[in-house]
Parts: C-alpha cells; sequence; structure tokens
C-alpha cells in the first residue's frame, strides 16, 4: 500500500484525486512549498487554488502535513510530516530554502528545560543569508 493510501487510512479522511495530487506535489518536494506553487504544479489538474488551500488545511490538521512561516514572510509554507525535525537557511534575497541537517540546539534545549522546569515542546532555528547564486548575481 503506497503512502498516499496510509495517510489517508491514518488521518481517517477520504481519498479522493484532488488530495492524492496535493499530495504527490508535496513528497516530491525537497523543500517546504506554498499553496500556490502547488497550484501551477497541478494545473493539469483543474484544481482551484481554494481547493489546494481546503486540501492543505486538512492536511495540517490530521498531521499529514506541517504549516510554517518562515523568516518575515507571511506566505504560509508546507511540507509533508515525515516525523523529521529540521531547521532551514533561507535567503534574503530569492527567498530559496535550504534544509539543515541535524539539530545544533538539542543540547542546548534538554540544559534549558533542567534549569527552567520548562517541558519544551518544540522549537525552530532559521538563519537567513544571501546564497551563493544570489551572490554571484552581485559579484560577491
Amino acid at each position: 500500500m503506497g503512502s498516499f493510501q496510509q495517510a489517508m487510512q491514518r488521518s481517517g479522511l477520504k481519498r479522493t484525486k484532488q488530495r492524492e495530487c496535493v499530495y504527490n506535489v508535496l513528497e516530491k518536494a525537497d523543500v517546504p512549498i506554498n499553496a500556490e506553487q502547488i497550484y501551477k504544479e497541478l494545473l493539469s489538474e483543474s484544481i482551484n487554488l481554494s481547493t489546494v488551500y481546503r486540501i492543505l488545511e486538512s492536511f495540517v490538521e490530521k498531521d499529514i502535513a506541517i504549516k510554517a512561516t518562515l523568516g518575515q514572510s507571511v506566505t504560509a509554507i508546507y511540507e509533508l510530516n515525515r516525523q523529521e525535525h529540521k531547521h532551514h537557511l533561507i535567503c534574503a534575497e530569492c527567498h530559496s530554502i535550504v534544509a539543515i541537517s541535524g539539530c545544533p540546539l538539542e543540547q542546548y534545549v534538554e540544559d534549558l528545560s533542567k534549569t527552567t522546569h520548562y517541558q519544551i515542546l518544540e522549537h525552530k532555528l532559521e538563519i537567513t543569508g544571501i546564497c551563493p547564486r544570489c551572490q554571484a548575481k552581485h559579484g560577491k
């Protein structure tokens, strides 16, 4: 059984062609993407943008996808919830996103929890810079 089928079974959502199309775009994406990018990928499927948003919100609600905003952006981005803890490097110019492997905050979060007695639920790390492509454009 494929991962889409498993996700629908676990979540209790009905399997539909439109949900499968959105799921497949998220599955192929190397980095989080926004609803408009998904919509553009699915133009040939005749799925409208509001449907893409509804599907994404249902995926988030059922923990199939993760919704976030990065940097100063107000645009939500989405990625499949692969149960992996990730952080991101964001280009301030072209807004490209690179996932950072490993977590440099693990020990800090553990120590912080011990000293403050907080039960820490999650943390996020975003590093903003200028990607090599944008640096090359500016001759840097």
